[in-house]
C-alpha cells in the first residue's frame, strides 16, 4: 500500500501539479484576480511581485485557466534569451510563420495578427513569468512590443510575474517608460495563520481525503514552520504525511511535525 492509498487520497493533496479549478482562493488569489481583470479590460501593464515559493505562478495559472475562449494567452518563461528570440517565440505563439528574421518584420507580422484577433473579439494577454530572469534588452524590449500592440486597433495586455526584488529593477532611469506605464501590481504576502489550516483542508478535500488529520495546536506549529510560505507549506505537509504512513499513524501530533520539519532542513 503506498502513501496515498494508505490516507484514502485519489492523489497527493500537496503535490506539485494540482487541479486549477480547485487551486485555494486566499487573499492573494483574489487581489491578483481582481487586478488581473482589470488590466485586461484596460488594456494595460499588470505586475504581481512575491518572494520565491509564495504562489505567484500557481495563482496566475488558475487565472488563465478561468478565462473564456475569447482571451487568446501567450505565455513566455523568463531566461536568457535575445530579444530575436522572445519575438520569435511570440510569432510561435500566435501561429505567425516567420519568413523574415528581421525585427521589425516580426513586430509588424505579431501587430496584423493582433488586429486581426481583436476584429474576432479576441482579448491577447502577454505574461511573462520569472521577468527577473530576462536580460534588461528584452526588459526594456517590452515598452516597444506593448506600444507597437497598441496601434492601428491592436489590443494587448502584459502582465509580469517576478520575484519581489524586481520592483527596485523596474525602478531605474532606464526602464521608467515601462515603469509609468504599469497600471495595477500587487506584492504576493503568502498565507496568513488562518488561511494556513483553510489551504491544507482545501486541497486535502481536492483529492477526497479526510480533513481531521489535525488539531488546533497542529496548526499553531505548521503555521510557525511554513512561514505562510505555500511552497515550504507542501513541502513540510509530504513530510508529515510521510512521517505518519512509516509510524503507521493518521492523526499527527507535535513531535511528527517536528520530525517532518527537521527532513527539511540541510
Amino acid at each position: 500500500m503506498n502513501l496515498n492509498e494508505y490516507y484514502g487520497f485519489v492523489s497527493n493533496p500537496f503535490g506539485k501539479y494540482i487541479d486549477m479549478d480547485k487551486v485555494y482562493e486566499s487573499n492573494d488569489y483574489k487581489q491578483v484576480y481582481n487586478r488581473m481583470h482589470s488590466v485586461i479590460d484596460c488594456e494595460g501593464i499588470g505586475l504581481v511581485t512575491g518572494k520565491s515559493g509564495v504562489g505567484k505562478t500557481t495563482i496566475i495559472k488558475s487565472f488563465i485557466s478561468r478565462l473564456s475562449e475569447k482571451h487568446k494567452i501567450i505565455y513566455v518563461q523568463g531566461a536568457q534569451m535575445s530579444v530575436f528570440d522572445f519575438y520569435h517565440t511570440v510569432c510561435n505563439q500566435l501561429d505567425i510563420k516567420i519568413s523574415d528574421c528581421h525585427k521589425i518584420r516580426m513586430i509588424e507580422d505579431i501587430q496584423q495578427e493582433l488586429v486581426e484577433l481583436k476584429r474576432n473579439g479576441i482579448k491577447v494577454m502577454v505574461v511573462l513569468d520569472d521577468a527577473q530572469e530576462l536580460p534588461s534588452a528584452i526588459i526594456q524590449e517590452l515598452r516597444v512590443f506593448y506600444d507597437y500592440g497598441l496601434k492601428e486597433a491592436a489590443s494587448i495586455a502584459l502582465i509580469m510575474v517576478a520575484h519581489t526584488d524586481f520592483r527596485h529593477t523596474l525602478r531605474k532611469e532606464k526602464y521608467e517608460t515601462l515603469h509609468n506605464r504599469i497600471i495595477a501590481n500587487y506584492d504576493c504576502d503568502g498565507l496568513s495563520y488562518n488561511e494556513i489550516k483553510e489551504y491544507i483542508e482545501n486541497r486535502i478535500r481536492s483529492v477526497d481525503g479526510n480533513t481531521n488529520l489535525f488539531n488546533e495546536r497542529n496548526y499553531i506549529n505548521i503555521n510557525s514552520c511554513a512561514d505562510g510560505n505555500p511552497r515550504r507549506l507542501n513541502t513540510l505537509m509530504n513530510n508529515v504525511l510521510m512521517v505518519g504512513y512509516l509510524d503507521e499513524k493518521k492523526v499527527f501530533d507535535a513531535q511528527m511535525i517536528k520530525r517532518a520539519k527537521d527532513e527539511m532542513e540541510i
